[in-house]
C-alpha cells in the first residue's frame, strides 16, 4: 500500500451563498449511472470510456478482490458539515518537490514541468512514464486509508490536457491519457465514502506561471488570451456534464495569478462569473463551486457570487504544509 500523499492542503473554505439556498449535493449521484473501473481496460486517450469486462468490477489495481456495492450516501452539509481532506496532489499533475523522481529518471535539468516533459523526451517515454505513474501512484488502498483515518473529503487536481473534449484542438506538448484513471479513482471515492472535489489545475496559457498549472514560465497567458479562457469554460462544461454525477465540488480554477495586473485580476473575476453561469447551466445546483481568491485576499471578495443571484459557492483560500 502506499502511503499517503507528502503534500497536505489545508482548505480553508468559506460559504459565500446564504445557507438557505444551498441545496444537498446528494441527488446528482443518485441519477447517474455509476462509472466502471477502467484498470482491467485497455484504455487510451481516444477511448477514455473502455467498455467493463467481466472481471473490471471486482478487483482492485493491486489483484485484491473486494465487494463493490457502494455505501449508502450520506449527504454533506456545506457551511455546517467540517471539511477534513487531503489533497492527492502530484497524481494527475506532476509538482517535481511531489514526484521528484519522474524528473530525475528523464535525465535533463530542464524538464521541470508537464509542459517540457512532453517538449524535451519522446512522445512514447512520456505516455510510458506518465501511464506507469496514474496507475501506482494511488490505488485503492490509499482511498481506504484516507477515510480509515477520518477524512471525509479527497482534492483531485487536474490538467486541461487531461479532459477529453473529443474535438481537433491539441494539447501538445502535454501527454493526454488520464482521464480513465480520474474515473476510477471516483469510483474509488464513492466505495470509501469520500466526497470528492475536482480541481481544474491547469488551464490553456498557464493561469500562474507555476510548474503546478503544467508549465513553469515568466510570461503566462491565460488571462491575456480571450480564446483560453473561453476554452477553459469549455473544459469545466464537460467536466460538469460528464462527472458532475460523481463529485461533490468543481473548482474553477487553481490560484490564478491575480496580483500579476489589474487586468489579470479583472479577467478572472469575470472568468468566475462566466464560468459559474455555464457549470450552472450544464448540471443546475447539483454540485457546489469552488472559487479562490487568485492572491487578492478574500475580502476583495466580499457580496461577489452570493445569494440570490448565485448559490452553492464556496471560497478555496489555501496553505500549504508538510
Amino acid at each position: 500500500m502506499n502511503p499517503l500523499p507528502v503534500s497536505l492542503l489545508l482548505l480553508v473554505l468559506v460559504v459565500l451563498s446564504a445557507q438557505p439556498s444551498i441545496v444537498p449535493v446528494i441527488h446528482a449521484r443518485q441519477q447517474q449511472c455509476r462509472l466502471e473501473s477502467p484498470q482491467a481496460l485497455l484504455a487510451s486517450p481516444d477511448d477514455p470510456f473502455p467498455s467493463a469486462g467481466p472481471s473490471a468490477s471486482n478487483s482492485t489495481t493491486n489483484g485484491t478482490s473486494q465487494n463493490t456495492t457502494a455505501p449508502a450516501e450520506v449527504p454533506f452539509v456545506y457551511g455546517t458539515d467540517k471539511i477534513r481532506g487531503v489533497n492527492l496532489g502530484g497524481w494527475f499533475v506532476l509538482e517535481p518537490w511531489i514526484t521528484p523522481s519522474i524528473f530525475k529518471n528523464a535525465g535533463n535539468d530542464a524538464i521541470v514541468d508537464e509542459f517540457t516533459l512532453g517538449t524535451l523526451t519522446n512522445s512514447t517515454y512520456a505516455q510510458e512514464t506518465l501511464q506507469q505513474h496514474w496507475d501506482t501512484w494511488m490505488t485503492e488502498d490509499d482511498f481506504q486509508a484516507i477515510s480509515a483515518a477520518g477524512l471525509n473529503h479527497v482534492r483531485i487536481p487536474l490538467g486541461y490536457w487531461s479532459v477529453p473534449m473529443n474535438d481537433s484542438v491539441s494539447v501538445s506538448p502535454y501527454t493526454p491519457g488520464a482521464w480513465p484513471y480520474l474515473l476510477r479513482a471516483l469510483n474509488w471515492a464513492k466505495n470509501n465514502s469520500l466526497h470528492v472535489i475536482v480541481d481544474l489545475h491547469g488551464a490553456p496559457g498557464s493561469q500562474n506561471g507555476f510548474d503546478n498549472s503544467g508549465q513553469r514560465t515568466s510570461n503566462p497567458v491565460w488571462a491575456t488570451d480571450e480564446g483560453n479562457v473561453n476554452r477553459t469554460i469549455e473544459i469545466l462544461t464537460f467536466v460538469a456534464e460528464n462527472i458532475g454525477g460523481m463529485i461533490d465540488v468543481l473548482e474553477l480554477l487553481n490560484e490564478p495569478a491575480g496580483f500579476t495586473s489589474n487586468q489579470w485580476a479583472s479577467a478572472i473575476r469575470q472568468f468566475w462569473g462566466d464560468a459559474y453561469s455555464a457549470v450552472r447551466d450544464a448540471v443546475g445546483s447539483q454540485i457546489k463551486i469552488m472559487i479562490g481568491d487568485a492572491f487578492l485576499g478574500v475580502d476583495n471578495w466580499e457580496n461577489f457570487l452570493t445569494s440570490p443571484s448565485a448559490q452553492g459557492v464556496i471560497m478555496d483560500n489555501v496553505g500549504c504544509f508538510l
